[in-house]
């Protein structure tokens, strides 16, 4: 099967859940004979535009025009839709990804089967992340929640990674229930395995040997909770020796957070280890007595 996929970023070049996961998927989907291509814009300039990876997955990246990059942004949609109907005709896929609504917001008509890939509510998680209560930020994200619903409703199904995100995208945007496909993501065991040496794991990343390690891997942005996460560490009130948790992650909300840490005293419970590179990533998990995944 030839299968066509279209996204703001894929992983290495972009971090995050959503990257790592269209990288495995087309990964896997790879291992099993499939034929991928990926269709990107060039996150990097020194990015190869058309580049075929080790594991098998074809990267096509589009690049933006010249000028502001605003100016860029908005012409990305049409620029992906060129280069999309050139591969349509080039590599016949036989189905097309959309992984974000707003790139796939220029396609032409469908001439091959499309699926969504549901993350979450685009414009909820932007007013989220920059203050819904302002009355720009609710302008744009009703925009978005516009553009997402046009784009949803010209695939033909949808996949969702759990039955919350499920009915989130079904009340959103009226989505009916049989084309919504739920799809847990899997994990690579051999990638992350757990260790019998979890003091040894510990000492090797710094972190305390004897109390109950909680780890939480999250973007550091205002819509993953990271800060209900640290006011209830204070609110457990709970000893160092008793409780730590650890929150890997970079993003745009890193100095906010670190102030809070501060201000809330937990200086000695909470460690903020900032990006960790995919090799070390298992460690940390190895290292945990339990994880943790806070969001609102």
């Amino acid at each position: 099967m030839r299968v066509l996929m279209v996204s703001d970023g894929i992983a290495p070049e972009r971090v995050g859940g959503s990257y790592r996961y269209l990288r495995d998927l087309c990964k896997a989907l790879a291992a099993r004979g499939h034929e991928c291509h990926v269709i990107v814009p060039q996150a990097r300039k020194d990015a190869p535009l058309e580049e075929v990876g080790a594991d098998g997955v074809a990267v096509h990246r589009v690049v933006d025009p010249p000028g502001p990059r605003l100016l860029g942004f908005a012409c990305r949609p049409r620029a992906i839709a060129g280069r999309v109907t050139a591969l349509i005709e080039e590599v016949k896929p036989e189905a097309l990804g959309v992984h974000w609504a707003y790139l796939a917001s220029a396609l032409p008509a469908a001439r091959v089967p499309r699926i969504c890939f549901f993350y979450g509510p685009w414009g909820a998680e932007f007013a989220a992340r920059h203050g819904g209560h302002r009355p720009g930020i609710r302008l744009l994200a009703g925009a978005m929640t516009r553009c997402e619903r046009r784009v949803v409703s010209r695939c033909e199904a949808a996949i969702v990674l759990s039955r919350y995100s499920a009915q989130q995208l079904g009340d959103l945007h009226g989505t009916p229930r049989d084309r919504i496909h739920v799809v847990p993501p899997g994990v690579d065991l051999a990638h992350f395995a757990p260790s019998p040496e979890r003091q040894r794991v510990r000492r090797a990343l710094g972190l305390p040997s004897a109390a109950t390690l909680a780890v939480a891997v999250r973007r550091l942005d205002r819509r993953t909770g990271v800060d209900l996460l640290l006011r209830a560490v204070q609110a457990m009130d709970l000893p160092p020796q008793d409780l730590h948790l650890v929150i890997v992650g970079r993003g745009p909300d890193a100095a906010r957070v670190q102030r809070l840490r501060c201000s809330l005293g937990l200086e000695d419970r909470v460690t903020l280890a900032g990006f960790v590179e995919e090799s070390v990533l298992p460690r940390y998990y190895q290292a945990a007595d339990v994880s943790v995944m806070p969001s609102i």
